[in-house]
């Protein structure tokens, strides 16, 4: 059985204005935990940039200094991508609209953790799986027999 921590951040429409940016704060509660984002921006010929950075890099993107970047995508219409945050703390995910900032961008977002360390694998005990793979080999079998019946039937 596999247990993971796993929480949806977002998962909703977020409007970004015209030639602005909005951020959205991620908290991350233990090592070696994986973001996954995905957005799909709903007004049409505008594109945004999705910027994962550490809370304290927010600052210097605020005065239009460069950024220190965990993860960043190109100007797009529609992305996904998956990161591994190795050490706790707080993030901020970026969505920007000032490449083309005539118009605000209606964009539909989902921001996922999973932590890995709250993961519990265990196995299936002996018994259980001798069962297991003695109902898959019977399954197997049945609609073998039942195929090669069917085949038979209309070969003649």
């Amino acid at each position: 059985m596999i247990l993971a921590l796993f929480v949806v951040l977002a998962n909703s429409h977020v409007t970004v204005p015209a030639a602005h940016w909005k951020a959205l704060e991620v908290s991350i509660p233990e090592p070696d935990t994986t973001l996954q984002c995905s957005f799909d921006v709903q007004t049409k010929s505008t594109k945004v940039q999705a910027i994962l950075i550490k809370r304290s890099q927010l600052g210097r993107f605020e005065r239009g200094r460069h950024v220190d970047a965990l993860y960043a995508t190109g100007f797009e219409t529609s992305a996904r991508f998956r990161y591994r945050i190795d050490e706790t703390g707080e993030y901020i995910l970026l969505l920007d609209n000032r490449l083309q900032s005539r118009w605000p961008a209606e964009v539909s977002l989902r921001v996922e953790l999973t932590s890995a360390r709250s993961t519990i694998v265990r196995e299936v005990p002996p018994e259980r799986r001798r069962a297991i793979v003695a109902v898959s080999v019977l399954f197997f079998g049945a609609v073998v027999v039942f195929s090669a019946r069917q085949f038979l039937k209309h070969a003649e």
